[in-house]
């Protein structure tokens, strides 16, 4: 393979050497190897000789990629609140190292402005624990009304920077911890400061939960999932827990 290491497939086989052939685990092991994303296909063949058979595994990797630019167009209309729209890009680039670490950059103009990057980096071949650290600016603005009417507008930025270690759970998802830094500054623009602008800075451990068993990924008839998203900032006062199923 000329991008993808091969371990990227045997962490996902559990046959064994010698063992008798299970056919259904191979094929779910396989699937699991191609819903990774990285190849085009994965299928196999048993190749006979006079005293074993040998089974071999063949990996057709994708013929775009590592790197990947994703471009994406939002627009919003609102009769009371006039119109928004977002232009968003993406550079994703996969497999930098045989572990398989992976970079995305993303960027976004319009209505709300934005850029970020993110590092994840497996730190073993089964990929089981990963390292992770991302950075994210983004600028809005928000309008405060009275009866239908402006009266003010206010400036909105959000910076965060998280860097934190996880485990992946076979295929029951992963759970991550680590540190987060989230900083927050509001101003006045325009109109009347009905509300006074200010900062807030919150600092803390954060604990990461990502759990998906559902059958589709979009419009999933069965399964479970679950997703938690918790930041101890008691040292500013603050501690916030996020929950959904």
């Amino acid at each position: 393979m000329q991008n993808v290491a091969p371990q990227a497939v045997a962490r996902h086989v559990t046959q064994r050497p010698g063992a008798p052939l299970d056919v259904d685990a191979l094929d779910r092991d396989l699937l699991r190897a191609y819903g990774d994303g990285s190849f085009d296909s994965v299928y196999y063949a048993l190749l006979g000789t006079r005293d074993r058979r040998l089974l071999r595994i063949t990996p057709v990797e994708k013929p775009c990629g590592p790197d990947y630019l994703r471009l994406g167009f939002n627009l919003e209309s609102n009769l009371d609140q006039g119109s928004t729209y977002a232009l968003r890009v993406g550079y994703h680039r996969t497999w930098i190292n045989q572990l398989g670490g992976e970079l995305l950059f993303t960027g976004q103009i319009g209505n709300t402005m934005g850029a970020g990057a993110k590092w994840c980096q497996p730190l073993d071949e089964a990929q089981r624990v990963f390292f992770g650290t991302s950075i994210a600016h983004r600028r809005n603005r928000a309008d405060l009304y009275e009866n239908d009417a402006r009266i003010a507008q206010y400036g909105l930025q959000n910076t965060t920077t998280d860097l934190h270690s996880g485990l992946n759970i076979g295929t029951l998802g992963q759970v991550r911890l680590g540190w987060r830094d989230q900083r927050r500054t509001t101003t006045v623009e325009t109109g009347t400061p009905m509300v006074q602008g200010e900062r807030l800075d919150t600092r803390g451990w954060a604990v990461g939960i990502d759990f998906d068993q559902l059958d589709r990924l979009c419009i999933p008839t069965g399964g479970w999932s679950l997703n938690a998203d918790i930041l101890d900032g008691s040292n500013s006062g603050y501690t916030r827990v996020n929950l959904s199923s």
